[in-house]
């Protein structure tokens, strides 16, 4: 008897071991205690039997494991070996999902994106468990959101938005290379309307984070610091290493920043002295727990304390910088020097030209920001010039 969705939908996980679904014609679905449901095809080569993993539900559908599977018993009926085949060498209609990945991350997304890293991490937790042995020619529109409907289950709106931006870049390389014809994640619409952050910290709520640093370990307590007083991303900090610290300026290499550019920072004396303040070892970075081997980790533990202790709610370790903007623009500060403090990239027609780090304009926002927290009337002019 000819399987349903809706028998398969209200089919329970067994308690241990495994079932399997029948399909006819060697189509089989089975479903662990875990409920991992894996499409398979079982037939015979040459006096033995032989299975070949199809993909697994619903990220291969009812219909598409069906064609598969007629597909595959043409190749059997003509004296060939499916599974033979497939790890034999692959023609591009044959390559799978995850070895599709692995290409476009070698050739593509190494050598164009500095945020890869980001990219990877998502392939590979959320979508290649699921789909990674599925063949792009049968990645269809029911796959691909059956991947992101794993991911809004668990309430993560924002990362399904960007799973499926990245599906749907590496399928449109897919395209250009030759492996599809269309891409079927280019029309999917967003499963969620994104909004961008609005939280500004208030000087005294920035006053009580700083104030709450005392309550965590030493190095802890000087990252905190010296990403609210840097301006700073949270991972160019934390990964901040001995070999980028000069002795006037921070010095963040292009790898390791998502302008593509060498970030200079000025090194002001409170700056200077959180790092010298911080814990070392013989380690390379600055910020560590484990005598500078390893980056400083466990942000989320970090803020919950920082939270708990100061009393303030709702902000994220990315609103020290917007708060800092913010501030200093009401405070009456130049755009222009508050812009360069962060870093931000200037992609204007002056900004392709000019090649000056700025340190000036800079070191006065990075002052002043300093001084309006640590409530001082009159900026030290040390700082400024």
């Amino acid at each position: 008897m000819k399987l349903t969705d809706r028998q398969i939908q209200l089919t329970k996980p067994p308690r241990s071991g495994r079932i399997t679904l029948t399909d006819g014609n060697g189509l089989q679905l089975r479903i662990t205690s875990s409920n991992k449901r894996s499409w398979s095809l079982q037939y015979r080569y040459q006096g033995s039997m032989r299975k070949y993993t199809i993909g697994t539900y619903p990220e291969t559908s009812l219909k598409a494991a069906r064609a598969k599977t007629t597909t595959l018993r043409a190749e059997v009926q003509a004296g060939g070996d499916p599974q033979t085949i497939k790890k034999g060498s692959r023609s591009p209609s044959s390559t799978n999902v995850e070895e599709c990945f692995e290409e476009y991350l070698r050739d593509h997304l190494k050598v164009h994106l500095k945020s890869w890293p980001e990219y990877e991490r998502a392939m590979r937790k959320d979508v290649l468990p699921f789909i990674g042995q599925t063949e792009l020619i049968f990645v269809d529109k029911a796959t691909i959101r059956a991947v992101i409907r794993r991911i809004t289950n668990r309430g993560r709106m924002v990362l399904a938005n960007r799973v499926l931006q990245y599906i749907a870049r590496m399928l449109k390389w897919a395209v250009g290379v030759g492996y599809i014809n269309t891409n079927p994640a280019a029309d999917i619409p967003k499963p969620s309307k994104e909004h961008s952050r609005e939280r500004v910290l208030t000087l005294d709520e920035v006053r009580a984070i700083l104030a709450a640093c005392d309550s965590l370990a030493d190095s802890q307590a000087c990252f905190v610091k010296f990403l609210l007083f840097s301006g700073q991303r949270l991972n160019e900090i934390a990964k901040l290493t001995s070999h980028e610290i000069m002795d006037d300026h921070i010095a963040i290499p292009r790898d390791r920043n998502k302008s593509g550019e060498t970030i200079i920072t000025p090194l002001l004396p409170h700056l200077k002295e959180i790092i010298d303040r911080c814990p070392r070892g013989n380690g390379p970075y600055i910020f560590s727990t484990t005598f500078g081997e390893k980056p400083l980790s466990g942000f989320s533990q970090i803020k919950s304390t920082l939270q708990k202790q100061s009393g303030t709610r709702n902000w994220t370790f990315h609103d020290f910088r917007r708060s800092m903007a913010t501030i200093l623009a009401d405070s009456g500060l130049d755009q222009f020097a508050i812009k360069y403090a962060l870093n931000h990239k200037d992609s204007s027609v002056t900004g392709v030209y000019d090649r000056s780090h700025h340190q000036k304009w800079k070191t006065l926002a990075l002052a002043q920001w300093y001084n309006l927290v640590s409530s001082k009337q009159k900026a030290d002019l040390a700082y400024c010039f």
